[in-house]
This record gives structure tokens, C-alpha cells and sequence, in this order.
């Protein structure tokens, strides 16, 4: 497939494709003409950097999740994966919970536009949350 099919069958952008090939992500085949033809495989590579993306993954650790170790070096790799893998599942817990508070608070109608300026309890309430949540998202960083 071409770059443009393979853009629009995915749901990237043609300059993403050209991006992720640059990085090492995907490698597609050159034609004759130059132009890069890519395969079943490298749709499936694709879809799996989607996913990852969708999970939070960076592109750098995307990388690192694909990348073939070497004989050598494949202890080492083994274990970076594990500890990457661990840290991406405490990540994702924690945002999961916070959605869940988020999905509670809308439930109930609190929201951020009027931070339930009536209920002072439930603003307290509300405010503890932002602020839990705005540390969390300040450590990420």
C-alpha cells in the first residue's frame, strides 16, 4: 500500500507515517520511483503504535517495546521491558481512577463550570479532587 492508503486505512497523517519511518518505528519498501510501499506487517506495527499511543506510550517507549534486542543484550532488555511495562500499569491504574472520580462527580452534576458554589461541602470536596489530580499530572511531567 502507499502512503496516503495506509494514512487513511490507519487514521494518521501522511507526515505521521513519514515521522514514525524517520525514528525507526516502521520501514517500509522503496520502489523504483521511491516511493514506500508498505506491507501487512507494517500496518499491524502501526496499529499496535495506535493502540500504544491510545495507552498513553510514548513515542520513546514505543520504540523501546519494538525494538528486536540483540542476543547480547537480551536479559537487559527483558527487564526494561517488565520495568517499563509495571510502571505504564501503575500509570494507567491511577488514571483510571481518576476518571472514575471525574465519571462520579459528573454523575452527581458537579462539575467545573459551577463547582457546586452552593454545596460548600461538595466545592471542598471538588477542590481536594483538582488539586489531587493537578499534583498527579504535575509529577508526570
Amino acid at each position: 500500500m502507499k502512503i496516503q492508503d495506509v494514512a487513511q486505512e490507519i487514521g494518521i497523517s501522511a507526515d505521521t507515517l513519514r515521522y514514525y519511518e524517520k525514528e525507526g518505528i516502521v520501514a517500509p519498501m522503496r520502489g523504483e520511483n521511491g516511493y514506500r510501499y508498505f506491507d501487512e506487517d507494517d500496518i499491524m506495527i502501526l496499529k499496535y503504535v495506535v493502540v500504544l499511543k491510545y495507552a498513553q506510550f510514548s513515542l520513546s517507549e514505543i520504540r523501546d517495546i519494538m525494538r528486536e534486542p540483540d542476543q547480547e543484550t537480551l536479559d537487559e532488555c527483558v527487564q526494561n521491558y517488565q520495568n517499563l511495562l509495571s510502571s505504564k500499569i501503575v500509570e494507567l491504574n491511577q488514571m483510571i481512577r481518576n476518571y472514575q472520580i471525574i465519571v462520579g462527580l459528573l454523575d452527581q452534576g458537579l462539575t467545573l463550570a459551577n463547582g457546586s458554589r452552593s454545596h460548600s461541602k461538595d466545592k471542598e470536596a471538588l477542590n481536594e479532587f483538582v488539586s489531587q489530580i493537578y499534583d498527579d499530572i504535575r509529577r508526570e511531567e
